[in-house]
């Protein structure tokens, strides 16, 4: 995130000054933006909440330098209060649009989504046993999509397209090893979003999307010698999302 913000602060010269696009967008002008998302994904998390609580990896504590796991990208602090850490989920899209129509354009969509990762441990109180065994689970995912959008004024525009979702269900312990389970979904896109300034070279744009599809559903993850199990994983993949970012607009030849 500060990287962003170093980034829209080096660039403000250039989004305050009007350069030489002066003109209304024109049929055949490109448009390129890297977008943060941020998604609403509460059921997702309770999912595995509800996996992980199944094995009974429940301890509320854990030690500091606990970190086992095979991602290891999550600072677990000492004595956190939590038996579950979810790492920052914020995710990123990368947009290529173009106009095809004063008010139409279609766009090409790649994301990755970050949505969710739990973490639990079967130690005492404080985590203290030297040999605690404990578990994980994090999911992830990455989107492609071809919107159509319309540009309902020259700052908004509304969109919808099919998406293809590749889904990675990872679950790692000690002294488990690790794992994945990987899904291919079929769904939609419906998005919103507004640019601004209107006639900049760059530009900032937010937005509200909508990825739709059916739920998942992963066989169940027995932990050897311990007896446990999270049951089979039903986990929905239907979430909306929020998005800032930042883009630059390339002029056709007419």
């Amino acid at each position: 995130m500060k990287y962003f913000l170093l980034f829209l602060l080096f660039y403000s010269p250039f989004l305050n000054a009007q350069d030489k696009q002066k003109s209304k967008a024109q049929k055949g002008d490109w448009s390129i933006d890297f977008h943060f998302t941020i998604p609403q994904d509460k059921m997702i998390s309770d999912a595995l909440y509800h996996a992980r609580d199944n094995t009974g990896f429940t301890n509320p504590f854990i030690q500091q330098g606990s970190c086992v796991d095979v991602f290891c990208n999550v600072t677990y602090k000492q004595s956190a209060p939590l038996a579950i850490l979810k790492d920052d989920n914020t995710s990123f899209n990368l947009r290529v649009s173009r106009l095809i129509k004063d008010f139409l354009s279609v766009d090409l969509l790649i994301g990755w989504n970050k949505m969710g990762h739990v973490y639990g441990n079967n130690g005492d109180l404080f985590g203290l046993q030297p040999n605690i065994s404990s578990f994980e689970l994090k999911l992830a995912s990455t989107f492609y999509s071809s919107m159509v959008f319309v540009n309902a004024t020259d700052d908004i525009r509304l969109g919808i397209g099919p998406m293809l979702s590749k889904q990675t269900l990872r679950a790692a312990g000690r002294p488990f090893g690790k794992t994945e389970f990987k899904k291919t979904k079929l769904g939609a896109i419906v998005e919103a979003d507004v640019r601004f300034p209107r006639k900049t070279a760059f530009y900032f744009d937010f937005g509200a999307q909508y990825q739709l599809a059916s739920a998942s559903v992963y066989d169940a993850i027995n932990l050897p010698n311990e007896s446990a199990s999270t049951g089979n994983i039903e986990i929905p993949s239907s979430f909306l999302a929020f998005s800032f970012g930042i883009g630059v607009r390339i002029k056709s030849k007419h």
